[in-house]
């Protein structure tokens, strides 16, 4: 996937101020639908295609202890597709970026045709979150927990100096213009402590609504999409904070 893909990590979700939610700039659908259609990598031809292994070269992407379920199994035309033949040999996803995790992963796809999208998954696609081979954590994200989402949305912009090139490096290798990444909105934490308001936590202890995981972003926040306004979970209707603080 081209560098350009995880670009998507530069879309606000939330705002460096507790209480409030960012807006999350437009992206013109020319540039959208662009980066959506496969895009062909040149690629050697292949010697006896109809037993050969992709890992055989690309061992390294299979690295990570989880693994994407037809990586593992070598069914890589589930992901991608060959086309040409000689120098002219390319390849390239199988369809258009926006349409290839949801094809097979439907609940998510259900998810990101609500009212309040992740901007990362409606600009640019899954692999803003996901690694799409394998990962060392579960469901082929490159953190867990919270540090996952403050890899983009904690901390300020100038703990993360750009490179030489104006690159920040995000998830270690993942390469974002310094410009864009100074345009992520920030939590402003002390302690796991400061947002949506004040001294309220975002990580202490038990999810009181999931006793068997942690409290965390995830405990108010989806990561696809929502029928509430800021990825918040749970039903449209209804009071969200007395889903925990009831009287």
């Amino acid at each position: 996937m081209k560098a350009a893909a995880f670009a998507a990590l530069s879309i606000l979700l939330l705002s460096g101020r507790p209480g409030q939610v960012a807006a999350v700039p437009e992206t013109p659908q020319e540039e959208v639908q662009a980066e959506a259609a496969p895009q062909g990598t040149p690629h050697p031809d292949l010697e006896g295609e109809a037993g050969a292994k992709c890992a055989d070269c690309h061992g390294e992407l299979l690295e990570g202890a989880v693994k994407h379920a037809p990586a593992e199994a070598g069914d890589c035309e589930t992901c991608h597709a060959f086309a040409g033949s000689g120098e002219a040999r390319t390849v390239s996803p199988a369809m258009p970026l926006e349409e290839l995790c949801v094809s097979c992963h439907g609940d998510q796809g259900a998810e990101i045709g609500l009212s309040s999208v992740h901007g990362a998954v409606r600009t640019f696609g899954c692999p803003g979150c996901h690694n799409p081979h394998s990962s060392p954590n579960a469901r082929l994200l490159p953190k867990t927990g919270n540090a996952l989402c403050l890899e983009c949305h904690g901390g300020a912009s100038g703990e993360r100096p750009a490179d030489a090139a104006g690159k920040v490096l995000l998830f270690e290798k993942r390469a974002v213009e310094a410009a864009v990444f100074d345009r992520i909105s920030k939590l402003r934490l002390r302690d796991d402590r400061g947002h949506p308001v004040g001294r309220h936590p975002v990580a202490a202890g038990r999810d009181p609504l999931r006793p068997d995981a942690p409290f965390g972003c995830l405990s108010c926040h989806t990561p696809h999409g929502s029928a509430r306004k800021g990825l918040l979970a749970g039903a449209a209707a209804g009071s969200f904070c007395g889903r925990c603080h009831r009287k």
